[in-house]
């Protein structure tokens, strides 16, 4: 089967933000372990899914996941969850 990747909140929101936006909208209490770290690990967990984020004007909102090697256009390319542009990343 295909991959899902839907995500109910931001990934890159803090943890107060995600759980209020699934409580409020769709209706549960989130405990996963990354909602339950520590605001430091939390900061780092951030900062590492900016450096993911779509680097299109036209799209920014989109994480990228590693493109499979048959479809990758150079080594390490990642491709957006939102509108399907890959970009090697920096880091």
């Amino acid at each position: 089967g295909a991959e899902l990747l839907h995500s109910y909140a931001r990934s890159a929101d803090g943890p107060e933000l995600r759980r209020s936006t699934l409580r409020d909208h769709y209706g549960f209490e989130c405990d996963c372990p990354r909602c339950e770290c520590d605001p430091l690990r939390e900061a780092d967990i951030a900062a590492q899914l900016e450096e993911r984020r779509c680097p299109y004007d036209d799209c920014g909102s989109g994480l990228g996941v590693p493109v499979a090697p048959k479809e990758a256009a150079g080594p390490g390319d990642l491709r957006c969850v939102h509108c399907n542009s890959t970009w090697e990343p920096e880091y």
